[in-house]
This record gives structure tokens, sequence and C-alpha cells, in this order.
């Protein structure tokens, strides 16, 4: 019965998973993200549990950080359990992302080191091939090199809002070669896509448009609208009004298709500024503003509320509402105040200071582990050396004492033989006197 419930699971998960060749890239719509959870109240099966487990993860990536990060912790429980290494490497990569996002940079690090070291490792390919779906990898090679590659994309992120641009550009690269290699569409997107950040104007634009590119032609359609937006920007500051106005609304439109809540967010301030600046449309402005809080309430993301909190005391500020104006205006400061304490997103020195103590210390306990490790390994091949030194004294000493009883063998057949031929003589001479 056991071996007819794996085999059922390992035929229909490609269908539960959306098939091999996945466009949404692991992503889900609300209605089967529902269906998802009603699921896990009752499916029993393992390997379909921690595939529905990581889908709702990726869905609430979208809206919802805490519950994206339940839903990937489940599903490190089950390929804990399943001893599936590339399950495991991609939730620990999605759950270093989250840390981050939420601020928690330390915590969020040591999860993208240990995906790292799971998705180096080739070994890890040949683990679990028939449980594995991934949007459109051809082979475990292919899948396990992109959760490498997303992985250098979570480390770069960190690495620059840390100050250490080299490291992130470093991932970087390393990013773009894996996505090179294997001809990946989404992680080239996702790579052009982020390095327009570090360029000129132009040199950004460019960037940004062969992110579109290859984001449309690998069907990666949930991080369009966030591309399509960096591109309004980019129009924005060259002062190219129409285009970008051209390109907000195709972001909108995109990223209302695809529910992705968290790029709306972005999106809604970027449409609230538009209006109060360029059009000078205070009640565009404030509408917009209002969306903005709308979906802060949705996401729960601090830099969300903090968003809105500005666009709508601006917003007010423009109508001459003076009282909702400084009510947001001192919403806006509170938080502001909060999360520089905390410092979510910009590291304060003392935390950069105690992350990189922690870098170090990371660093002395590898290097003592490595010289524990060598310690051990030449009192092993000091043994060996004893015992072969004892096994060539036993063997000289066992060869010599062989020869030595050779030869006494030898002397003593010798002294038998000459005592036979005195025996023999004698009775010879016996015989001769008897004669």
């Amino acid at each position: 019965m056991k071996l007819l419930i794996s085999i059922i699971a390992v035929v229909l998960l490609p269908i539960y998973m959306q098939a091999q060749f996945d466009p949404n890239w692991g992503y889900v719509s609300k209605a089967t993200a529902d269906s998802l959870k009603k699921s896990l109240l009752t499916e029993k099966n393992d390997t379909l549990q921690m595939a529905a487990n990581r889908s709702l993860g990726f869905y609430y990536q979208e809206n919802k950080l805490d519950s994206a990060s339940y839903y990937h912790q489940q599903q490190v429980k089950l390929a804990k359990k399943l001893d599936l290494k590339m399950w495991l490497a991609d939730a620990y990569s999605q759950l270093g992302y989250l840390l981050f996002f939420k601020g928690n940079s330390i915590d969020g690090y040591d999860y993208f080191l240990q995906a790292e070291t799971l998705a180096k490792d080739e070994k890890n390919e040949n683990s679990n091939w028939h449980h594995w779906v991934f949007s459109n990898s051809k082979s475990l090679k292919e899948v396990r090199l992109s959760i490498l590659a997303l992985n250098y994309n979570g480390i770069a992120s960190l690495q620059y809002s840390m100050g250490e641009d080299q490291k992130g550009k470093d991932a970087r690269e390393e990013m773009l070669r894996i996505g090179k290699q294997i001809n990946n569409g989404k992680i080239l997107s996702i790579y052009y896509g982020n390095a327009a950040f570090e360029l000129p104007t132009d040199s950004a634009m460019r960037y940004t448009r062969k992110a579109i590119q290859y984001g449309e032609g690998a069907n990666f359609k949930i991080n369009a609208g966030n591309n399509l937006l960096k591109l309004s920007y980019l129009f924005y500051t060259k002062n190219q009004i129409d285009s970008a106005w051209h390109y907000v609304y195709r972001a909108l439109e995109s990223t209302i298709e695809q529910n992705n809540t968290r790029i709306l967010s972005s999106i809604y301030n970027r449409l609230s500024l538009m209006n109060a600046t360029i059009r000078n449309n205070a009640d565009s402005g404030l509408y917009y503003a209002k969306k903005i809080l709308l979906t802060a309430e949705t996401t729960r993301i601090p830099f969300d509320f903090l968003a809105a909190y500005y666009a709508l005391a601006n917003g007010y500020y423009s109508k001459k509402n003076a009282d909702s104006s400084l009510q947001y205006l001192a919403l806006y400061s509170q938080l502001s105040d909060s999360l520089n304490k905390d410092q979510i997103k910009q590291l304060t020195e003392f935390q950069k200071s105690a992350f990189a103590a922690q870098l170090e210390l990371k660093k002395i306990n590898e290097e003592k582990t490595a010289y524990q490790n060598r310690i051990k390994l030449y009192g092993i091949l000091g043994a060996l050396a004893i015992l072969m030194i004892i096994a060539l004294v036993l063997y000289r000493n066992n060869r010599q004492k062989q020869k030595t009883n050779k030869v006494l063998e030898s002397t003593l057949n010798n002294l038998k033989s000459t005592q036979a031929q005195l025996i023999q003589s004698e009775k010879m001479a016996s015989l001769g006197e008897l004669t």
C-alpha cells in the first residue's frame, strides 16, 4: 500500500505543481492558494505537503511575509524528513530572502550560506530527481544551478545593503555567469533588473529593457510590473514624461493581472507622486496615496506603511487639510523613528559591526574546525606511521627468524645426515669385524 501511494505521488506531483514547464515559476493564484491550504488539512503524503507549502510560501511572499516564512519553514521540516537536499536549499534561500527583506540581515545571511553549501554540491542532483519540478529547468543540474544563482542574488542584495559593493557585485556576477551557462531567462531578467540600479541612466535603461526582454522570453510574468515601473522612473528622470506615464500604467496593468500586491504598493506610490507633481492633481495624488495604505494593510510591510503615511501627508497638505496632513506626518515620523531604531533595512553602524563580527566569528570557527580536523588527520597519519614501523620491524624480525630457522634446520639436517653416516660406518665396521 505504501509503495502504491509513493508511485501515485510521483506520478501526480508534476500535475499538482502545475506541470514540468511552469510558466508562473512557482507562484500560484489566490484560488489555487486557497485550495492548497485546504489540502494541507487532509493530505497525508509528505511530498505533496512539501510541494503545497512551497507554493503557499511563494504566494504569500507577495503580500504577507510572516505567512510566507511559516510555509517555507514547513518546507524545511519536510525536506529534512525526506532528505531532499534541493528542496531544502530552495527553502533556505527563500527564508534568507524573507528575513533580509524584514531587516534581519544576520539570520538571513546564515540561511543564504546554508543554501549555497547545499546547492554547490553536485551529489545533491541525484538525491531526489523524481520529486522536483522547477520552473522550466530541463535537468537536475539546471535545478541546482538555478537555486544557486537565485541565492547569489539574495547574497548580492544583502552585501550592497551593508555597503560591501564589490562583494555584492561579485555575487551578482556569479548569478549572471550561471544564468548564461544554463540559459535561464528568469535568472537573467532578475540580474539585469537589479544591476540597473548601480548604473547611469542610459545604461540602466538598456539593462532594464534587457530584463523585460528576458522576462517575456521566459514567461516570467510575476516580475514584469517591477521592471516596467523601473523603466517609467528612468523616463521620468530623463524628463520624457509621456513615456513615464505609459510605462507606469503598463506596470499597473501587469501587476494587477498577477496579483503582486507588494509591487502594487510601489506603483501606487509612483502614481501618487506623478499626479501630485506633474499634473498638480491633488485629488488623484491623494487617491493613490490612500491605495498605498490599503495595500500596506494587506502586506503588513513597514515600508509600505511608511510610503503611505508620507504620500498621505503630502496629499492632504496639497488639499490644504492641515490637521490630516499633520496626523499622517506624525505617523510617518513615529514609524520612521521605529524603523531607524530597529534598522529594518538600513543597518546602524553597531549592527554593521555586529554583522561583521559574526562573519569573523564564523570564519574563526571554520578555521578552528579545519585546524582540529588537521590535528585529527595528523594523529591518524602518525598512528598509521607507527603501525607501519611496527609492522616493518615485525616483518623484518619474522624474516630473520625464518632465515635463522632455515639455517638451524639445514644444520640439524646436516648433523642428522652426518650422524646417520657415522652409524652406518660403525655398522659396516662391525660387520667387517664379524667377518
